[in-house]
């Protein structure tokens, strides 16, 4: 059987009348999908760390963002450990898991269309550029020299914190894998996959952009088992 609901900024659509299982890092969509599931009388599952088995070996634990934690989960249970995952969302983030299974940490850096919407709003002149692939590094008018700038600047970045990772965790070499919407964009994809020159490796060696969903899938079996 499936019900109808809508959650406002969402289309609606009908969903079978299985618990639903939600990592948010949003609290207000925390509220409205708490909501939803009220009003199809299903369970609500809010993932939190007890939920997904890696080890977490940082200070805080209950600070980090439960998306970071899922996707990692996701990426050694598809590519085994140890793993740095690069997400492309709202925010970049770039994690390490090592060969134990541990959640080591990361880092977090403004996304791609973030960075973008912010060089706009702060600056006279300078217009937004959505993200797309930048033909060269040496952008002959505005709009190519923000896109050289965002997206070759974000990969540089991004670059540089997967090959610092990957000394710092040692052998065996980690696999990187690459997730969020964006990495299903063929451009972000060969972005990724594909030596950007000389001296440039790719960054990651498979991209999947809905980790996330899946790994919560795999988080939702056991409820379902149990008819919740």
């Amino acid at each position: 059987h499936t019900r109808s609901f809508h959650v406002t900024g969402v289309q609606t659509c009908a969903l079978p009348i299985w618990p639903i299982v939600l990592a948010s890092v949003v609290p207000a969509w925390t509220d409205a999908f708490r909501d939803a599931a009220g009003g199809l009388g299903s369970r609500l599952i809010i993932v939190g760390p007890g939920q997904v088995p890696l080890d977490v070996l940082i200070p805080s634990p209950e600070r980090l963002g439960i998306d970071r934690l899922v996707a990692a989960w996701g990426a050694v249970l598809r590519r085994g450990a140890p793993a740095i995952v690069v997400d492309l969302g709202t925010a970049t983030t770039v994690d390490a898991v090592d060969a134990s299974g541990g959640f080591r940490g990361g880092a977090i850096l403004p996304g791609l269309a973030l960075g973008a919407r912010a060089l706009a709003d702060a600056t006279a002149l300078l217009p937004l550029v959505p993200p797309d692939a930048p033909a060269t590094a040496i952008g002959t008018d505005t709009v190519a020299a923000i896109r050289a700038g965002t997206v070759i600047g974000h990969l540089g970045a991004i670059r540089e914190l997967v090959n610092r990772m990957i000394a710092e965790l040692g052998r065996p070499r980690p696999v990187v894998v690459g997730t969020g919407g964006i990495v299903g964009e063929p451009w972000m994809r060969a972005a990724l996959l594909e030596p950007a020159g000389p001296g440039l490796p790719a960054i990651a060696g498979t991209v999947e952009p809905d980790l996330v969903l899946a790994a919560l899938a795999d988080i939702a079996r056991p409820y379902e088992r149990e008819g919740a």
